[in-house]
């Protein structure tokens, strides 16, 4: 048989393997931050929480992609240090900062919006009208990597929420640099859709409210 008469029969070999392989998903891991409630949640052999939510809507919206899941927070410096040699893929609702540029980078839009509140002692006098005043105080006390009102409530101290915003930062999705930049598009994009069609602030709503 003359090869042309055999061109198609091969065409539709390649064409059938190519859709098998973009049909085949990406598996990005992940691994859930020690934080405050109700970033992550994890008990009764499950996890939940605002960074479980954010993922599987990125699933959901974004078929070529998934994310491999542990059923244990590690530290932020073990997050740190899993971008930064590629062991893990990506961190989600993280502050951005000089070192996690260096071995990382941003995906999509910020998730959400962090805001930074003060808490004194019941019965303390002292005022705080600026991030740079709280360097002539001689105890700043917070949760690890983060403050949170919740916390401080657990503790059994009154929390006003309703005091001064010393501080608003955003929060972002950060890939390794070392994730194939095929996965770190698709997560880019499937964010931008998220923020998009309201999603991303769905499901921070819902979990402000529940708290």
């Amino acid at each position: 048989m003359h090869p042309l008469v055999r061109l198609p029969v091969c065409a539709l070999a390649v064409i059938a393997a190519l859709a098998h392989a973009q049909a085949a998903p990406i598996t990005l891991r992940v691994l859930a931050q020690e934080s405050i409630p109700p970033k992550w949640i994890v008990g009764s052999g499950k996890m939940t929480g605002l960074c479980p939510d954010i993922l599987a809507a990125i699933e959901k919206v974004e078929p070529g992609l998934r994310f491999a899941r542990e059923l244990e927070t590690r530290s932020l410096p073990f997050l740190k240090q899993g971008l930064a040699s590629g062991a893990i893929d990506g961190a989600r609702a993280l502050l951005e900062s000089e070192r996690r540029r260096q071995i990382a980078v941003i995906a999509g839009p910020p998730l959400y919006t962090v805001k930074h509140r003060l808490a004194a002692r019941r019965g303390d006098r002292t005022t705080v009208s600026s991030m740079a005043e709280l360097r002539l105080k001689p105890l700043i006390n917070t949760p690890r990597s983060a403050a949170y009102a919740a916390q401080l409530r657990t503790l059994g101290l009154q929390v006003d929420d309703s005091n001064w915003v010393v501080k608003e930062e955003p929060i972002y999705f950060h890939v390794s640099r070392k994730t194939p930049l095929g996965a770190r598009q698709l997560l880019d994009r499937a964010l931008f859709t998220l923020r998009n069609n309201g999603e991303l602030a769905r499901i921070h709503a819902s979990w402000a409210r529940a708290r």
